[in-house]
């Protein structure tokens, strides 16, 4: 089965296109290894159900604490992962987290959810923003 590419990068979401509350906006320590790992724990079942397997990666050059809005990005990941596990049947789920530099110095960190399901179309991806 041809692997599809689904992941979707965290950093290119706005605020106005996704459906969380202003209470939710907010800079709180977020600990990436721990919070992807609990994601995977979460969903290692219904995946295992749907004879699917998640994996998750962390680029060793992303510092292990972070601050920024934790509850926005676990909310973004549970989602992905979600959408990942209800339309894929069989095989991998990869999170993965990595440090991407500019040329300018500035650092940001990517979040991807890539999975074996069959994609969105052309048309679904304009739609949806």
């Amino acid at each position: 089965m041809e692997q599809q590419d689904n992941s979707t990068n965290l950093c290119n979401v706005s605020d106005e296109n996704t459906d969380i509350h202003p209470a939710m906006e907010s800079v709180s320590e977020f600990q990436i290894e721990r919070s992807l790992k609990a994601l995977q724990a979460i969903w290692r079942r219904p995946a295992y159900q749907n004879g699917l397997k998640i994996n998750v990666i962390i680029d060793k050059n992303i510092e292990r604490t972070l601050f920024l809005d934790s509850l926005k990005i676990q909310y973004c990941l549970n989602n992905l992962i979600s959408n990942a596990v209800k339309y894929s049947q069989e095989g991998i789920i990869t999170v993965s987290a990595v440090h991407l530099k500019t040329h300018n110095g500035t650092s940001y960190l990517s979040l991807n959810v890539q999975d074996t399901g069959q994609g969105m179309t052309e048309k679904h991806v304009r739609d949806l923003f």
